[in-house]
């Protein structure tokens, strides 16, 4: 089977998310996959970054924040086609004129165990210093497929936990979609993630 690590397309024409919200000191779960239960309130105010990107919505939303953050096209295939476990997040995206945009979003927090793949031997990745096993930077990804239960579509990278891979058919599904501002890295590509 083929994975791709799913991101979001560089597009001066979309807006970025950089900023979180004040007062909630728990959205550092959303990134790991952590549940966020009740300590979520819905939903939370997004502001766009008045520095990078644009002023257009994506489906996909790019961010600093690294939070896969979709729309309603996106939403509806991870809900009915990923077969994974997902908590949905609703936020408010608020313009650059201090309004809130009407298009909804939400934080898709993958839910269930990272999945520990990465073949290091042909992978280039930079290990975090206080946190063996765990890698600050990716400029190419090959996995170790016997590692991966055949069965997931979708699932966060144990090495990276806030880089989500899926596999082609979801890949196909989520292009399917018309979704905006996606991109698919193929294992071995020259990619830069931090």
């Amino acid at each position: 089977m083929d994975y791709y690590i799913w991101s979001t397309e560089r597009n001066s024409l979309y807006c970025t998310l950089d900023r979180v919200p004040d007062g909630n000191q728990a959205m550092f779960r959303a990134r790991l996959g952590r549940p966020m239960g009740a300590d979520y309130p819905e939903p939370l105010p997004f502001p766009m970054s008045p520095d990078l990107g644009g002023i257009k919505v994506a489906e996909l939303v790019r961010n600093t924040l690294g939070y896969y953050i979709v729309g309603p096209a996106v939403h509806a295939v991870l809900a009915n086609e990923s077969g994974a476990s997902f908590e949905f997040l609703p936020i408010d995206i608020i313009n650059r004129k201090g309004r809130r945009e009407e298009a909804t979003r939400w934080i898709a927090n993958l839910l269930g165990d990272p999945v520990v793949c990465a073949d290091l031997s042909k992978s280039v990745m930079r290990e975090m210093p206080l946190k063996k096993g765990r890698y600050s930077s990716l400029q190419r990804l090959v996995l170790d497929a016997r590692r991966i239960d055949p069965s997931l579509k979708i699932f966060r990278l144990g090495e990276m936990p806030h880089l989500f891979i899926v596999r082609d058919d979801l890949r196909a599904a989520l292009a399917a979609s018309g979704a905006t501002a996606m991109q698919f890295h193929a294992m071995g590509d020259p990619v830069m993630f931090d």
